[in-house]
């Protein structure tokens, strides 16, 4: 399934003054937001295989205001468990890493999910006490030029209702909320 990157209608302009080493300044616009969050929410089917994998594509910003895809990865690897990856076409090789997590700096592919036996979020990477949101994602560019985003993932609450889950006999998702605003075309 494709998600379409939603426009979305807040706008910040940041001013930031350069110029030469007389003291003269100018201001240069930044008329676009980093992405820095994605708020992602989704059911996944009950009566999938071990082995079945759903996609969510969606869109991000950089530092620099560019867009570039970004894929979502889940694949059931049993009744209440799945792997969850994180695919940056635009990223170095092995470039989109976890943090805050007990996998800190490994690639983000094959987070586990775990889920109750009601289909509710239970726990990420096996640890249910100590991690209650999914490990942020570091993204470090294919340009070394661009500094590295780093985006916090929103699954939802622990046990909350309104978070990913495990539901129905197919795959749902409400398109991915994230807070960038691409610069606009010149």
């Amino acid at each position: 399934m494709k998600v379409l990157f939603q426009p979305i209608t807040l706008l910040t302009t940041l001013a930031i003054l350069t110029g030469p080493t007389q003291g003269q300044a100018s201001i240069v616009e930044r008329d676009f937001i980093e992405t820095t969050n994605i708020t992602v929410r989704c059911d996944l089917p009950a009566n999938a295989n071990t082995g079945d994998r759903y996609r969510i594509e969606s869109k991000i910003i950089d530092p620099l205001g560019d867009q570039h895809d970004i894929f979502l990865d889940f694949t059931q690897t049993n009744p209440l468990k799945w792997n969850f990856t994180i695919i940056v076409p635009n990223a170095q090789e092995n470039g989109v890493t976890q943090t805050s997590s007990i996998r800190n700096g490994e690639p983000y592919t094959n987070m586990e999910i775990q889920f109750d036996t009601n289909g509710r979020l239970w726990s990420y990477n096996n640890n249910p006490l100590s991690y209650q949101t999914p490990p942020s994602i570091v993204i470090n560019w294919r340009l070394e030029t661009l500094q590295n985003s780093i985006i916090t993932l929103d699954f939802g609450a622990i046990l909350a209702n309104n978070a990913i889950r495990i539901m129905g006999e197919s795959f749902f998702f409400h398109t991915p909320y994230h807070n960038g605003r691409e610069r606009p075309a010149s």
